[in-house]
């Protein structure tokens, strides 16, 4: 599966728990990347989109800290320089952070950070 596919899997099964567990609803992407015109680029650079930043967010304190903060790649994925500051900064300001290979991987760390034994019973 593509990175696109493996986020999209997380959000249909963040959203299909949400009854269960409603700060799943916190949960959103934050859209850095893709292929823009320079124009538009230029326009979200002014806005404050900056490179590296997490695909996802979970905006709610638990196990990891204030917030956990996702970024998924395919297996074979590198983070880029900007996205390991990133990663380091938001750690060194007390939020989680997981590099997750699939959406099973985010959907556990997330699991884990809200400390919900409700939402472990499709992760086996």
């Amino acid at each position: 599966m593509t990175e696109h596919d493996e986020q999209t899997a997380l959000i249909v099964w963040a959203r299909l728990h949400q009854r269960a567990e409603p700060r799943l609803a916190l949960l959103y992407a934050i859209p850095n990347g893709g292929v823009r015109h320079k124009a538009t680029a230029r326009r979200l650079a002014a806005e404050g989109v900056a490179p590296g930043v997490p695909d996802l967010c979970l905006a709610c304190s638990g196990t990891y800290g204030h917030a956990l903060y996702i970024e998924m790649k395919t297996a074979s994925g590198r983070l880029s320089a900007a996205q390991r500051a990133w990663r380091d900064a938001l750690i060194a300001h007390n939020n989680g952070y997981i590099l997750a290979r699939s959406w099973i991987d985010a959907a556990r760390a997330i699991r884990d950070h809200l400390d919900c034994a409700a939402l472990t019973q499709d992760l086996q």
